[in-house]
C-alpha cells in the first residue's frame, strides 16, 4: 500500500514465516465466518474462509492482523433461504459398510428444536439414525432445542450404483449428497507376524474399499447395521499358530482383533474367508506367521 493506504500490489509472505489473520462479521445474524483466524503461509499471498449466509440483511466483514492495515468488505444477503449443510460423510461407500454424516443448521434450532427428514433415492443406499441400527430409505431426525447439528449414517447395500441422499427441514434449503457404491472386503493387517514359542499376539481385521482391480484401500467406514458378520479364519499349521475358527464383526464397528497363539517353532499362514456380501480382494487376505 502507498502512503495514503491505497492498494499498490500483491506480495507474498516471507519464506519460513506465516501471518495469522482474524476474520470477523459485524452482524452474525446475517452472516457468520466459517473459519477464523486463517493463516497465510510463507511464500504465498492469500488464504480463504467462507461467509455463511444466515438471513437477509447487511454485514461488514473485516480482516485484521498485527502489523498490517485491516481490510473491510460490505456483504448483503438478499432473497435468502438458509441451507442445511452436510459434513464429514464419504461420498464413496462400500457394500455393507456405512459412513457417518453430520447435518447442520446455519444457526441454532431455537427453543423448539427442529425436525429433519433424510431421504435416499435408491433402496441400495439406506440411512440410519444409529451406527448399529437397521437402514431404510427415509428417517426422521430430531434436533434438540438450541442445538445446530445431529448425525446419521449412510449405508451401502450393493457393490455398484449411485443414489442421492437429501436432508430437508422446514424453512431451510435442502442438503444433497451424491453417493457412489463400490465393493468392500474384510482384510487382515499386518500381513506378517513373528513371535516366540508359547507367546501370543493379535492382528486386526477391518473393512476396506475395493477399486476396479479389487485392490483394497483402508477406510474409516463402519460395518453397516443391524446384523453382525462372522468372518471365518484358518491356520494352515495349527501346531505353529492357532486362531479362532471365526471372528464376529459387530455392526457399527471398524475393526476387530484376531488373537494368534504361538505353538511350536515353524511357519504358518493365517487366512480369512470373505463373508457373504463382501468381495475377495487381491491382497491383505492372509498373515504369514513365523515362530522362533
Amino acid at each position: 500500500m502507498d502512503a495514503r493506504g491505497n492498494f499498490v500490489e500483491q506480495q507474498s509472505v516471507i519464506g519460513g514465516a506465516s501471518v495469522s489473520v482474524s476474520i470477523v462479521s459485524t452482524n452474525s445474524s446475517v452472516g457468520t465466518i466459517s473459519n477464523s483466524p486463517v493463516s497465510i503461509r510463507g511464500g504465498t499471498n492469500n488464504a480463504s474462509t467462507n461467509l455463511q449466509a444466515v438471513a437477509q440483511g447487511t454485514t461488514t466483514v473485516t480482516a485484521a492482523s498485527t502489523g498490517f492495515s485491516s481490510a473491510q468488505v460490505a456483504a448483503t444477503v438478499t432473497n435468502f433461504t438458509p441451507p442445511l449443510l452436510f459434513s464429514n460423510g464419504d461420498t464413496t461407500i462400500g457394500q455393507n459398510l456405512e459412513s457417518q454424516y453430520t447435518v447442520t443448521l446455519p444457526q441454532d434450532a431455537g427453543p423448539n428444536g427442529a425436525q429433519i427428514t433424510v431421504l435416499s433415492s435408491s433402496a441400495n443406499v439406506q440411512v440410519s439414525a444409529s451406527a448399529a441400527g437397521a437402514g431404510s430409505q427415509s428417517i426422521a431426525l430430531t434436533l434438540s432445542p438450541n442445538t445446530r447439528s445431529t448425525t446419521f449414517y449412510v449405508q451401502g447395500r450393493a457393490n455398484s450404483g449411485t443414489a442421492i441422499v437429501t436432508a430437508t427441514a422446514s424453512g431451510f434449503e435442502s442438503a444433497i449428497a451424491s453417493i457412489q457404491l463400490v465393493p468392500a472386503a474384510i482384510v487382515i493387517f499386518p500381513t506378517f507376524a513373528t513371535g516366540t514359542v508359547g507367546s501370543s499376539t493379535s492382528v486386526s481385521l477391518f473393512p476396506a474399499l475395493l477399486d476396479s482391480a479389487n485392490t483394497p484401500t483402508g477406510t474409516s467406514q463402519l460395518l453397516a447395521g443391524p446384523l453382525s458378520t462372522n468372518v471365518s479364519v484358518n491356520s494352515d499349521n495349527p501346531t505353529v499358530a492357532t486362531v479362532p475358527t471365526s471372528i464376529t464383526f459387530q455392526a457399527g464397528t471398524n475393526n476387530f482383533p484376531l488373537p494368534i497363539t504361538y505353538g511350536t517353532a515353524g511357519r504358518a499362514i493365517i487366512s480369512l474367508t470373505e463373508p457373504t456380501g463382501f468381495t475377495v480382494p487381491n491382497s491383505l487376505t492372509a498373515e504369514a506367521v513365523t515362530v522362533n
